[in-house]
């Protein structure tokens, strides 16, 4: 469409006249200036009796797994009912949900632009329950390298916490490796960008973000002091929520739509 529509993604500036207060933000509030589909599958227990993805099973690792393809048949279904940018379907999720979204980004990256993965583990982690839970608490390395190497580009935002006594931080850092060396195995230079200044991010924890040749951010890595196993940004009240700083749902966004972290200087 020429000329460009403005959607306010990159040029939207807050007026901060909710600050300190709280408001229930809709896609047409919040100045991503576009309406959002998102999906929310579920595990049943039947398949898993914690009702969590089998992201350590080796079948459900790759490319026609069970789940996966479940997945990818939710996303099919919904662009074959509603009018869907195909070159902005984006996969995330918490804890099992994550290791599952990052299994999804490598596998099928016609389908996906981008992978969150907030508090979980690197594709090929486990081959079973016992060396999940090994990994999980950061006792194992990577369980089947072979995945790493046949992993297809992706990008990819990584979310964990250093305190996260479930999924422990280590795992999340080695997902960042792991598309770090997909995305050079593609001849794409990778470079590490400073984070920015006065930031929520820096302010929460450690902030680590890898760029293209064209500044186009990669892969983002946000690990959160004090951060446990849980969404960070939500309400304590909540099951697996964490109210901090840092707001991962609106990490995720910004992620998605390349637009900056959040940065609490800017006016």
């Amino acid at each position: 469409m020429q000329p460009v529509p403005d959607c306010r993604e990159k040029s939207y500036v807050g007026s901060n006249k909710l600050s300190g207060r709280r408001a229930v933000i809709t896609g047409g509030d919040s100045g991503i200036g576009r309406a959002v589909a998102i999906a929310y599958p579920r595990q049943t227990p039947n398949a898993n009796s914690a009702s969590c993805w089998n992201w350590y099973m080796p079948a459900e690792q790759v490319r026609g797994g069970r789940e996966p393809d479940l997945i990818v048949g939710i996303v099919g279904a919904i662009a074959a009912e509603f009018v869907i940018d195909k070159t902005r379907v984006f996969i995330g999720g918490l804890s099992a949900g994550a290791s599952m979204a990052v299994i999804l980004g490598q596998s099928y990256p016609e389908i996906f632009s981008a992978v969150a993965a907030h508090s979980g583990l690197p594709r090929g982690a486990a081959c079973d329950v016992k060396s999940a839970f090994a990994v999980m608490r950061g006792n194992a390395a990577v369980h089947d390298r072979s995945l790493e190497r046949n992993s297809s580009p992706m990008r990819t935002l990584v979310i964990h916490g250093d305190a996260d006594g479930t999924v422990h931080e280590t795992n999340g850092r080695a997902i960042t490796k792991q598309a770090i060396a997909a995305i050079k195995k593609a001849k794409v230079n990778v470079s590490k960008r400073r984070p920015l200044s006065g930031s929520v991010t820096t302010k929460s924890g450690r902030f680590t973000e890898f760029v293209d040749d064209q500044g186009l951010v990669v892969v983002r890595e946000l690990i959160v002091s004090g951060g446990t196993h849980a969404w960070f940004g939500g309400s304590n009240l909540g099951s697996f929520t964490q109210d901090c700083d840092l707001n991962a749902s609106n990490e995720l966004i910004r992620f998605f739509l390349d637009l900056p972290a959040y940065d609490s200087s800017r006016k």
